[in-house]
């Protein structure tokens, strides 16, 4: 679950001169000397310094312009231009690395420690962190400057995270790599060319009441809401959200209609095709954060046939009034 020896030697001796080369440069840490392996450097110094680098990978070339490394050891920077910094699920620990889950698009990557294993070092899993996946070679490390949660998560969330895993496993989509930008073991031949066009998802509201819709891949979550208000008879005049672990106010995967908070996930952004879902998967839908309207949908079929705009397939149920006092009004 770690490097080698000598690729942790390695990564540490391609690491500390480009942390110093960043810092003397920008100025990051203005009060912090020459950084090297021997002296070390505070691990804040370090993060504010890492942190200015990722967000301003073009810093690499101008290191690697006056670096002089070798070609292996220059490739392997240069590499590092292909980071992702962002938000992670710690979910397991394996043979073969330490499972990361993307909290953004559920992507699965399979990452080692450098000296220690993940599991040393944070313990078990679930756990809920800060990190900056980089390229080594034919694996993905971190540059070990991560920033911990101290959230504790539920049953509920651990057994979402475990589907997550499974059905990366299952469909060989687990990135074992972040050079090729591909993962290491490719889908199937009949998921490669992308048969599924279109889905059969049955939304309710209440028992006997809902609705088959059958809505296209590429159509976002956001044409979803719509389809879905559409199909009940509601008016789209109140904001709305997906919760994609079937978990209502769920942090984690959750896509809103507008920006509720910044680095909000946004459901016209997000196309059904990227979220993987399978015949049988479940997740909730909110209309109106005021009256709460909660709908469960459900993944009942994967279509090979294409549909420019959604279909009402079959409707049970008269759809309830959105406004049901307003007719009791006096003028």
């Amino acid at each position: 679950m770690t490097l080698g020896k000598q690729d942790a030697e390695l990564f540490y001796e391609l690491w500390f001169p480009l942390l110093d080369f960043v810092n003397q440069k920008y100025r990051i840490c203005p009060g912090v000397g020459t950084i090297d392996r021997s002296r070390g450097v505070d691990a804040a110094d370090a993060k504010k310094i890492a942190d200015y680098l990722w967000s301003h990978t073009q810093v690499l070339q101008e290191y690697l312009a006056q670096a002089k490394l070798p070609e292996e050891q220059a490739q392997i920077v240069a590499g590092w231009v292909q980071c992702k910094p962002g938000k992670y699920i710690m979910e397991r620990h394996l043979k073969k690395g330490t499972v990361f889950i993307s909290e953004d698009d559920q992507t699965v990557y399979m990452v080692k420690g450098l000296f220690s294993t993940w599991e040393e070092m944070l313990g078990k899993g679930p756990v809920l962190l800060d990190a900056v996946l980089i390229p080594f070679k034919d694996m993905i490390i971190s540059d070990g400057l991560v920033r911990v949660y101290p959230f504790h998560f539920g049953r509920g969330y651990s057994e979402a995270f475990k589907d997550i895993y499974r059905k990366a496993k299952e469909g060989k989509t687990i990135r074992f790599s972040l050079s090729g930008g591909e993962p290491e073991h490719r889908p199937n031949k009949e998921k490669e060319t992308g048969t599924v066009e279109s889905y059969v998802i049955k939304v309710s509201l209440g028992r006997s009441c809902y609705r088959y819709i059958q809505i296209g891949k590429q159509k976002t979550l956001g044409a979803l809401s719509e389809a879905i208000l559409s199909a009940f008879e509601f008016d789209d005049d109140h904001c709305h959200a997906f919760f994609m672990d079937d978990r209502y106010w769920s942090d984690f995967a959750a896509y809103y209609s507008d920006d509720m908070d910044e680095g909000c996930r946004i459901s016209y952004k997000m196309p059904l095709g990227r979220l993987g879902l399978k015949k049988g998967d479940k997740f909730k839908y909110l209309f109106d954060f005021g009256d709460e309207w909660r709908f469960q949908c459900r993944v009942m079929q994967e279509l090979e046939e294409k549909t420019k705009y959604f279909r009402v397939l079959k409707a049970v149920g008269d759809s309830p009034a959105q406004y049901p006092n307003w007719d009791d009004e006096e003028p």
